[in-house]
């Protein structure tokens, strides 16, 4: 689990520095093109993998943050994200980290339009692993560990809610302070397809799936 934790802690700490190290200046400059998103949701395995292996489910709760650059009139973005998910019974853990670079299509016409669509498309990395605990056939504790990497790519496509149109005044107040031109709620679905293996003895390990997100994004 180290070389995962590291892995996902060093992308967060790339992301909070490309947001916060120019945030000083955001409240008394322009827009500056970036957006911040932390999001939350839930990922559903295309095969029964994470159910035979930890619960009765398909599932895993996940979260994570995503920074997008704008590059053509807020139409066009570039994204970068990391997430974290971790399911465990007593003695067996599963941990997985994705990380994503997505290229994104806003239908976006107006600045005060409520409802922006977008789709978009990329590329996906994820490292995987899984920790049980029990006995050998001599009876003594034993601990078995795996894990794989595992690269592919993604379709996704969602909504997002302008908040600045239900309360004017506090997006404001919020633009003063620390520079948000605009705040959105989103919804997005994602299709990640994970088929190369880093190892390929364990090709049969598919972590493909649906990604389910609500997310929180603030524009600068």
């Amino acid at each position: 689990m180290k070389n995962g934790f590291r892995l996902f802690l060093c992308v967060i700490l790339i992301l909070i520095y490309i947001f916060v190290s120019p945030l000083a200046s955001f409240a008394s400059s322009p827009r500056r093109n970036i957006s911040v998103e932390p999001r939350w949701g839930y990922y559903v395995f295309d095969t029964s993998m994470w159910k035979d292996r930890v619960y009765s489910r398909k599932y895993a709760i996940t979260g994570g943050m995503k920074v997008n650059l704008e590059l053509f009139r807020q139409i066009l973005q570039l994204g970068v994200g990391a997430g974290y998910m971790r399911e465990h019974e007593p003695y067996y853990y599963i941990y997985n980290i994705p990380v994503e670079a997505s290229l994104n299509i806003r239908l976006k016409f107006s600045q005060q339009q409520l409802i922006v669509p977008y789709i978009g498309g990329g590329f996906d990395y994820s490292y995987f692993k899984e920790k049980g605990r029990g006995l050998d056939p001599s009876g003594q504790p034993m601990t078995r560990i795996f894990h794989n990497n595992r690269k592919g790519y993604h379709l996704n496509a969602g909504l997002q809610f302008l908040l600045n149109r239900f309360s004017s005044s506090d997006a404001e107040r919020f633009d003063e302070k620390f520079g948000v031109n605009a705040t959105y709620l989103t919804f997005e679905a994602r299709h990640t397809d994970l088929t190369e293996s880093e190892k390929p003895e364990y090709s049969n390990e598919d972590l493909s799936g649906w990604f389910y997100y609500m997310g929180i994004l603030f524009e600068f």
